[in-house]
């Protein structure tokens, strides 16, 4: 009678800790999903990005420009003795904050270090485009003679080149071991084979 008793108590213990994993599966399949289901909708509401940076970013480089110049601001052009500096939807990288994004909801974390790995990367993002603005609006002001051809380099090389250098610092500081999308996929196959 005892030997019966301690088997069904085994019998439960082992249909506990198996609806236990089963729940953290789904926990981690339903967190999964509402991750890219929010990528989705910022890829598809991508116009955000540009709404919310574009004064974040035309205010302090007005600001900072005004410290060395005259400058007047109307709406997105910064005039500088006699010159406009138009600061249009590519000046502002949506796109480039969009990618970042994607880049950290395609990985799972914890969500206390992506709320502090979104603020490292948009952040820091934000910092290296306002100042990346006013130096091209300080050359083109200046009159610098290779100003198209150094705006084209930086525009098309450098702005992927930065892209990468802050996801890589970001993997550093908050110790990412997981590949975006990988590991996602990762996942889903494990549970399409159980």
């Amino acid at each position: 009678m005892t030997m019966s008793k301690s088997k069904k108590g085994r019998k439960k213990s082992s249909k506990k800790r198996s609806k236990k994993k089963t729940k953290k599966k789904d926990i981690k399949f339903y967190r999964l999903m509402s991750r890219y289901i929010i990528l989705l909708a910022f890829g598809i509401g991508i116009s955000l990005f540009y709404e919310v940076f574009t004064p974040l970013t035309i205010y302090p480089v007005y600001a900072i420009l005004s410290i060395f110049y005259d400058a007047f601001l109307y709406e997105t052009l910064i005039i500088i003795n006699g010159y406009g500096i138009e600061i249009v939807g590519a000046c502002i990288a949506g796109s480039a904050y969009f990618l970042l994004l994607a880049l950290n909801l395609a990985i799972p974390m914890k969500p206390k270090t992506r709320a502090n790995s979104i603020l490292f990367l948009f952040g820091s993002l934000l910092i290296i485009n306002i100042l990346r603005i006013v130096i091209f609006g300080t050359l083109f002001v200046g009159e610098f003679t290779l100003y198209d051809e150094l705006h084209l380099l930086v525009w098309y090389f450098m702005s992927g080149i930065i892209i990468f250098i802050l996801w890589v610092a970001n993997i550093k500081i908050f110790n990412i071991k997981e590949i975006p999308g990988y590991t996602d996929m990762k996942l889903l196959w494990k549970q399409v084979k159980k």
